[in-house]
């Protein structure tokens, strides 16, 4: 039997009951789909570094990855989609480039970027 599961939508910050299977359903307040479009799963994590945007230094924190992406929060403007910049990390080893595919404010000045690592 699946489990009936609290979520919360990315979009819209509103909570709705939806059931837990393979199959996500859609926010019932926006229509914001929940279907994870990842090709691996995600290790969540909070290291704190510094990037290169723009000849623009930036304070970043990097909340996620997987071998093949990545997902930051950082103070200011969402970073254009498509910009590229180089992710390094010592700690958990990441040395890659990154193209921004997804980019947006979240919560007053912090925004959020999702990068596809090259």
């Amino acid at each position: 039997m699946d489990a009936i599961k609290l979520n919360l939508c990315p979009e819209c910050n509103r909570a709705f009951f939806a059931i837990q299977a393979e199959f996500r359903p859609p926010c019932n307040h926006c229509g914001y789909s929940l279907i994870d479009h990842r090709l691996e799963p995600r290790i969540n994590i909070d290291i704190g570094f510094t990037v290169n945007a723009k000849n623009e230094m930036i304070y970043s924190i990097l909340r996620d990855y997987s071998d093949s992406g990545a997902r930051i929060a950082y103070e200011g403007k969402p970073l254009p989609v498509n910009s590229t910049m180089d992710i390094n990390l010592e700690e958990p080893g990441i040395h890659r480039q990154g193209r921004a595919v997804w980019s947006k404010a979240i919560n007053g000045s912090i925004s959020q970027t999702g990068f596809k690592l090259t």
